[in-house]
């Protein structure tokens, strides 16, 4: 069983690694394939995400180049990751450079979804109540024993 102090070490050589990958050329993007509300939650764990890979020795640029314009390389969409004419129009405005702080990405003055600002207030609508997320836990875990994944 992976102990606090093997996890600690192998969580640092998981950051040295990607860092590494990316001074030999490779192309890091930000993301998981963990389903939401399974040990990540979304934005929250992007943010952290973005601060780990400061961390590691990216530059707050490399970094949110890794969730912006490489992501959309690695998906094959030219017409996302970045701000141009006939891109996808979804953005963050910031209150804060991250270009000086990586951690300035929480500090959020609005969001733009498909080229129309979101009010707080209807962001919040959309997060998942307590009860609907335990119950796609529920069915995960269902579905993960159902082919004996667990």
């Amino acid at each position: 069983m992976l102990n606090y102090f093997n996890a600690t070490l192998v969580h640092r050589y998981m950051k040295k690694i990607a860092y590494m990958y990316h001074q030999m050329g490779g192309l890091v993007v930000a993301g998981t394939d963990t389903p939401a509300g399974i040990f990540t939650f979304p934005g929250l764990a992007l943010h952290r995400e973005l601060m780990l890979f400061v961390e590691s020795g990216f530059t707050e640029i490399e970094a949110i180049r890794a969730a912006t314009i490489n992501a959309a390389k690695a998906l094959e969409h030219e017409d996302l990751g970045c701000i141009q004419e006939q891109a996808i129009a979804d953005m963050v405005i910031l209150n804060a450079n991250p270009l000086i702080n990586i951690e300035n990405t929480t500090n959020i003055h609005l969001v733009v979804k498909s080229g129309a600002p979101l009010e707080k207030q209807a962001i919040f609508e959309h997060i998942p109540s307590l009860q609907q997320q335990e119950r796609f836990i529920n069915e995960l875990i269902t579905n993960f024993k159902a082919h004996q994944l667990l």
